[in-house]
């Protein structure tokens, strides 16, 4: 098309999903819920006759998540038709026209959803959304809020008022690579002043809209990130200037995207990589083996990661992070494409490295999980953390 009305088509694209600020900025900064909104606006902008969407709402905030629905019911109105893949009831889907089942392979139940919705209709590992938020599984997950309690001795993981800034990469440019670090002008601060205290034992949810910035402040715990300003204490010591692997052996991240962090050839490889030297074969088996079996995965222990489901992989790269038993378990979007017993399957690998000693902390959009599981619920919005 001429070039002006494509200028036009991607402005008006880009605002529908609330990607207008973002415009000029790089894909690689962008968070886990407004790449999603992104991949969303590369598929409609050509306006196809039909649009299929695979998990659209995982990752999302609520106000990603109200955006996207009334792009869809737009979308309907101009005669596109939409098809959306979920293991979720997101509020959206209670108003299509049709939902089909599928359970091994086979269409177990179809119809309008007014007559899908009962316990008979959907499979129990399905899960339902109430007003945004993640209804409790079939099978109520206790509540562990508070159960922690004000824990005594030296924390498992601190941030001493850190505050950080992406550098401006085209300023970098300009002035060549020469050029002092010192000259480069900041885009805006992400983190601002940010202190967190996690003892042993406890669980805290951190939640907040997308592009806050609460991956980035995951990866300051084990150095991934290091702070513009302040500091981040991993049981006592100052991670500042230590290797990233010799954190990580104190601090275990689970990655929004767990394609990031599977390489190995089959699932067994993949948990037992580096254990045998970290703790010698015999122990090596034994966790990993524990692992798998927390996660639901000790039957695809051949299997090669990459022809495993998102869910799966999602449980997979858990493992991983659980095989090693760190102090500090730190989980962004653990939640995101589980089904009901993924859930369940998660909730109960959570709560027990809790009860084993390790800190967590969890990033999430769905705050009845959050609720569910964590000891204390946290909002990062503009930069700075504070209670929920």
């Amino acid at each position: 098309m001429e070039r002006g009305r494509m200028q036009a088509a991607v402005e008006h694209t880009a605002a529908l999903l609330g990607l207008g600020s973002q415009l000029h900025q790089d894909p690689a900064r962008l968070s886990g819920g407004q790449l999603r909104r992104l991949a969303i606006g590369c598929a409609i902008i050509p306006a196809p006759p039909v649009l299929v969407m695979d998990e659209p709402f995982a990752s999302l905030d609520a106000a990603g998540a109200n955006e996207l629905a009334a792009l869809v019911r737009d979308l309907l109105k101009r005669g596109t038709a939409v098809v959306i893949l979920s293991q979720v009831v997101d509020p959206l889907l209670l108003e299509a026209s049709t939902w089909v089942v599928l359970a091994g392979g086979t269409v177990t139940a179809a119809g309008p959803p007014a007559a899908m919705g009962s316990a008979a209709g959907l499979p129990p590992a399905i899960r339902r959304l109430d007003g945004g938020e993640a209804a409790v599984p079939p099978q109520a997950l206790p509540s562990r809020h508070g159960a922690a309690g004000s824990l005594p001795g030296q924390p498992a993981l601190q941030l001493r008022e850190v505050s950080f800034a992406y550098p401006d990469v085209s300023a970098l440019s300009r002035r060549g690579k020469s050029g002092p670090a010192e000259d480069l002008k900041s885009p805006g601060m992400v983190l601002q002043d940010v202190s967190l205290s996690v003892q042993p034992g406890e669980i805290v949810a951190i939640t907040g809209p997308n592009g806050a910035g609460k991956s980035t402040m995951l990866r300051h715990f084990n150095g991934l990130l290091r702070p513009t300003a302040g500091t981040v204490v991993v049981r006592g010591s100052d991670i500042a200037g230590a290797p990233v692997g010799k954190t990580a052996a104190s601090v275990g991240l689970l990655f929004q995207q767990p394609r990031d962090q599977l390489f190995e050839r089959t699932v067994l490889r993949e948990v037992r990589f580096g254990l045998d030297r970290l703790f010698g074969p015999a122990t090596a088996a034994v966790r990993a083996a524990a692992a798998l079996a927390a996660v639901g995965l000790a039957d695809a222990a051949q299997e090669h990661p990459a022809e495993l489901p998102a869910s799966a992989q999602r449980l997979l790269a858990l493992a991983t992070v659980l095989a090693r038993r760190p102090a500090v378990l730190a989980l962004d979007e653990p939640t995101v494409a589980l089904d009901g017993n993924g859930l369940r399957l998660l909730d109960a690998a959570v709560r027990s490295a809790a009860e084993a000693g390790a800190a967590v902390v969890l990033v999430t959009h769905e705050l009845g999980y959050a609720r569910s599981a964590a000891d204390r619920i946290l909002a990062l919005d503009g930069g700075r953390l504070v209670p929920a």
